[in-house]
């Protein structure tokens, strides 16, 4: 009986179990064709879901159209704030077909003490024409700025501006420093599984989403900005005096005694608004603050900073990779680390030095790993910047900032790595 429903067709163990794997196998490719398709959707119409907001009077960085002069001994410029909120000539002017990116970074990328065309960032987009590359920057930078602000920053001015290449510029010790250590155990819970394989396939939809619901998205026309800043040298220097004086008032006892030892310049200008308050504070605070951050040992601190300021730059590459932009790390030479004059300087406004410190290379390796943590590459320029270790024009005395001389030698290293790095991705150019 058997043999006859063989020979009759009638289905079999083995035929079953053919339909069932060639149906399984159906819905296989289905689900792979409708899951490529979803992945297809997420680039074409994600993409038009994270639409550029109506251009417009925005505040990016700063209070739109806000106009601020400075003046101290070393340094007195004028930092003209454009219609989008930010430390540049208007976003309108650029050319449509340029190679555009945007700096992010602190005082020393925005350049404090000096006028914005001798800033590195403006001085790297010159050298790069000159040197026939089809180059545009734009400056986001902010005094007082740390890699969590940057990251803010990032997903408020990329949607907005669309650059080509995002660069971070980190200074030594301080940005990792501004994100502090804490307790090591201190993590943040990681996103549910099934988030992060949402975000992983579908980022744009993800990210469109979020904007909808609020939690992150570019500062538009139709939100709310501060009123223009407009400031002269002697109202800076006014408001200045006074949170000098605070900080002074507030000293403990023995933190006291250290600011009452500085020298004479140093606690005259700091007290007449004319040298950056939150500096001498720090230093008589933290004396051992250079020390530290030259020297990796077992802080877990130190490990902490990294670790934190990786996270901020991941975000900072997520959006850059959602509008098509690649992140790059830039280490900017602090002063006690490449220049025999400025450890001078730190020195006198209360910071403890040695002179091996002109020659740690524990700084530049930290901020190589931060970007190194991010999955991003990172360019210095330390070692040639240190060759010019006696050349006291560098940087402001006391202050701490490049001077233009300083811009203008970091402006010109950075260039040519930036050259060869932007002809060896064919980026020169649209």
């Amino acid at each position: 009986m058997t043999e006859e429903l063989k020979a009759g067709g009638a289905p079999t163990g083995g035929g079953r179990l053919k339909r069932i794997m060639a149906n399984a196998a159906l819905v296989t490719a289905s689900v792979g064709l409708v899951f490529a398709l979803s992945l297809g959707a997420d680039r074409i119409v994600g993409a038009k879901l994270l639409r550029r907001p109506v251009p417009g009077a925005m505040e990016l960085v700063f209070p739109p159209n806000s106009k601020m002069e400075f003046e101290t001994p070393q340094f007195h410029y004028t930092a003209n704030i454009n219609s989008f909120g930010y430390r540049d000539r208007e976003f309108s002017s650029l050319k449509k077909d340029s190679f555009k990116i945007a700096v992010l970074g602190d005082s020393f990328t925005y350049g404090w003490g000096v006028e914005l065309e001798q800033a590195w960032v403006k001085l790297l987009e010159k050298n790069l024409q000159q040197a026939g590359l089809n180059v545009e920057t734009i400056n986001l930078g902010r005094p007082g700025g740390d890699p969590a602000g940057y990251a803010e920053t990032a997903e408020r001015a990329i949607p907005v501006l669309r650059p080509d290449m995002v660069i971070v510029g980190m200074l030594q010790a301080d940005d990792l420093a501004a994100v502090g250590g804490g307790d090591p155990s201190a993590r943040p819970e990681p996103a549910p599984a099934l988030a992060r394989f949402a975000e992983l396939c579908w980022p744009r939809f993800v990210e469109a989403l979020r904007h909808r619901q609020g939690k992150v998205g570019p500062v538009t026309d139709t939100q709310g900005i501060h009123g223009a800043l407009l400031c002269s040298a002697e109202q800076n220097n006014k408001g200045q005096a006074e949170i000098a004086r605070n900080e002074r008032d507030k000293l403990p006892p023995d933190v006291r005694a250290r600011f009452d030892a500085l020298e004479e310049k140093v606690r005259t200008q700091f007290l007449e608004g004319t040298l950056n308050p939150c500096l001498v504070a720090s230093a008589v605070r933290g004396p051992n603050f250079l020390l530290d951050f030259a020297n990796e040992g077992d802080s877990y601190a130190f490990v902490q900073c990294v670790e934190r300021s990786a996270r901020s730059m991941a975000r900072v590459k997520k959006v850059a990779a959602l509008y098509g932009a690649r992140l790059l790390g830039v280490s900017v030479p602090l002063g006690a680390y490449v220049n025999r004059a400025a450890l001078d300087s730190y020195r006198r406004v209360g910071y403890k030095v040695s002179p091996e410190l002109v020659d740690s290379d524990v700084p530049d390796r930290a901020v190589a790993a931060v970007f190194a943590g991010a999955g991003a590459p990172c360019f210095s320029v330390t070692d040639a910047f240190r060759a010019h270790k006696d050349d006291p024009t560098l940087f402001f005395e006391l202050d701490g900032h490049f001077t233009a001389a300083g811009h203008a030698l970091f402006g010109k290293l950075l260039s040519t790595l930036l050259k060869t790095e932007l002809q060896a991705h064919e980026l020169s150019g649209k």
